[in-house]
């Protein structure tokens, strides 16, 4: 049997104790911080990244970049990407089932981190090709990444699809006001033929 030094007892529990606050320490500085993502109509995104309101660049309809401070890991939560530095997810579509709303966490062009995000994506190329699909409800919360290797707080993604209103069948007034006016087009015309039969 092994026995330690009486003078080593005391470097142990100092050992320890260091141990232990060390990961005391770690837990509790480790956070969560929340990136939520709005989408109020196809031109109209909202973000705001642990609270703080972020500015996107639009990148043509349904699509927009948001630069996101000072993040460095991004999950590939999809197992699609092979273990890369981004994440891809995608949250159903609450108004069309056929469509989902793709959001995709990694650097740009410039290596700054960013989130990218492309609405209302048919979901039958993606089924065709083969490419897996895991889509989570609109309003889901995920874990996407963390903000760097030293604080290592947990980014979680919130998605809002809120355009379902905006996106559908035009309103009923203008809809109404179109049908009469084909309408006294249509007996308009017919009548300027009976006129001229005569």
């Amino acid at each position: 049997m092994f026995k330690l030094p009486l003078s080593s007892g005391p470097r142990l529990r100092v050992l320890a104790t260091a141990i232990a606050a060390g990961l005391l320490t770690q837990s509790l500085s480790a956070g969560t911080i929340p990136l939520v993502i709005t989408e109020n109509s196809a031109s109209d995104f909202t973000a705001t990244y642990n609270g703080s309101p972020l500015s996107p660049t639009f990148e043509g309809n349904d699509q927009a970049l948001f630069s996101l401070p000072g993040v460095q890991l991004f999950n590939d939560i999809s197992g699609v990407n092979g273990g890369s530095h981004f994440a891809d997810v995608g949250f159903s579509e609450p108004d069309d089932p056929a469509l989902f709303n793709s959001i995709v966490a990694g650097h740009d062009q410039n290596d700054a981190p960013s989130v990218f995000i492309h609405s209302d994506l048919p979901i039958a190329p993606f089924q065709q090709f083969g490419v897996p699909l895991t889509l989570f409800p609109d309003g889901s919360s995920i874990i996407i990444g963390f903000d760097n290797l030293i604080n290592q707080n947990t980014i979680v993604l919130t998605f809002h699809d809120n355009a379902g209103n905006t996106e559908s069948v035009p309103d009923k007034g203008s809809t109404l006001a179109l049908l009469a006016l084909a309408l006294a087009g249509l007996f308009g015309a017919s009548g300027l033929r009976s006129l001229r039969a005569a």
